[in-house]
């Protein structure tokens, strides 16, 4: 088992998805533990790729390519824990995910919803130009605890403050954390809206809905939580 952990840890770092996913089916075959795969080898993989680009040891390309990687293996093991009846029941949290109205820009939602998998939120990726009113609908559908919404047009940001705005209107926004993200997005637009978090890059927004989750603070927050703001236990 140690050999096939290590050898999809290596493969997912370095951004090799037909690698990756030739280890995972043997590993799969070999009857080793899904959830192994993922914590151990997924997840930690994960943990130091997002870690050396935070350091700048990396760069955006290299993450993309990890990533996709891990989306790779997760897909085998998805059909895998379907095939048993496992999977989900020991998600952390359902997060709803999606990128705004008018805004068709997919990479970096993809990319945070492969870093969330791999933290063990089930992610519900709504995909582009979602309306707000589907981002509450489908939040109250799976009872999600986050709502995260991604951006790279300016022009569609006023939603991410609609989306709030309706929350409060309806006497959901204590329901849910609201992180926002994406290229025009800014710490002080954050604060702005009135928004739980705000993520600069797709680790970020990893690590920030993990600390949210492990806070046991309820939404909505006095000022958007940035990475380190909130000690976990």
């Amino acid at each position: 088992m140690k050999d096939y952990v290590e050898e999809l840890r290596e493969a997912i770092i370095n951004g090799d998805r037909e690698e990756a996913e030739a280890i995972t089916k043997k590993a799969l075959e070999s009857n080793i533990d899904p959830q192994v795969l993922i914590q151990e080898a997924g997840s930690k993989a994960m943990d130091i790729v997002g870690q050396r680009f935070n350091d700048f040891e990396i760069f955006l390309p290299d993450l993309t390519l990890a990533a996709d990687a891990m989306k790779g293996s997760v897909g085998l093991i998805i059909e895998k824990l379907k095939e048993t009846g496992g999977g989900g029941e020991d998600s952390v949290a359902n997060v709803v995910l999606g990128t705004c109205f008018g805004d068709m820009h997919d990479i970096g939602k993809n990319l945070v919803s492969v870093l969330m998998a791999t933290a063990g939120m089930q992610v519900h990726d709504i995909g582009v130009d979602v309306k707000v009113k589907d981002f509450i609908q489908k939040a109250e559908e799976v009872d999600a605890k986050i709502i995260a919404m991604s951006s790279l047009l300016s022009t569609s940001l006023p939603f991410m403050e609609d989306l709030i705005r309706i929350l409060k209107e309806k006497n959901l926004r204590d329901k849910y954390y609201v992180i926002v993200g994406g290229g025009p997005v800014t710490p002080e637009f954050a604060v702005e809206i009135g928004a739980d978090a705000y993520g600069r890059s797709a680790v970020d927004a990893r690590e920030i809905c993990k600390q949210l989750l492990s806070s046991g603070k309820k939404p909505p927050f006095e000022k958007p939580v940035i990475l380190g703001d909130l000690k976990t236990n």
